[in-house]
């Protein structure tokens, strides 16, 4: 188990700064699966909320369609600004997923592929040794959480 921080977390960085227990509890539960892909997602202009939850909804239906099976997901919105490129749009969204690992490197290109008409994004392999899954959880104890 990671501890988990609630400001400033670096996915190198496990020293805890602030201890939330609800942000730990849904850490502990999203690391709790067998992920193969991480990612954050930006825009490239504001979007209103129901725009951005569809936009997110259809990437990954777009994905299942392109590598022909079923992907499991939690994206959670994040109403901060992103560093994952530019410009700097609040709303961005973290998301982790899973499907058939024979193609964990279509469905990676598939979703780096359908995100590039909103915005910028950062596709990669999970690695659970790291507190991707925590970091998700950094906003679960804040007014406007929301996952997916």
């Amino acid at each position: 188990m990671f501890n988990f921080q609630s400001s400033s977390l670096s996915l190198n960085d496990s020293r805890l700064i602030k201890f939330d227990s609800i942000c730990q509890a849904y850490g502990e539960y999203i690391h709790g699966f067998q992920w193969d892909t991480y990612g954050c997602l930006t825009f490239r202009t504001v979007v209103p909320r129901k725009q951005a939850f569809i936009a997110v909804f259809e990437l990954f239906r777009s994905c299942r369609s392109a590598v022909g099976c079923n992907v499991a997901y939690i994206a959670i919105p994040e109403w901060r600004t992103s560093g994952c490129g530019m410009p700097p749009i609040p709303l961005h969204w973290h998301l982790v997923a899973a499907g058939p690992l024979q193609k964990s490197g279509d469905r990676m290109n598939a979703m780096s592929h359908h995100w590039s008409a909103n915005g910028n994004s950062h596709i990669c392999r999970f690695q659970p040794n790291q507190p991707g899954a925590y970091y998700l959880a950094k906003t679960a104890a804040y007014p406007d959480f929301d996952i997916l």
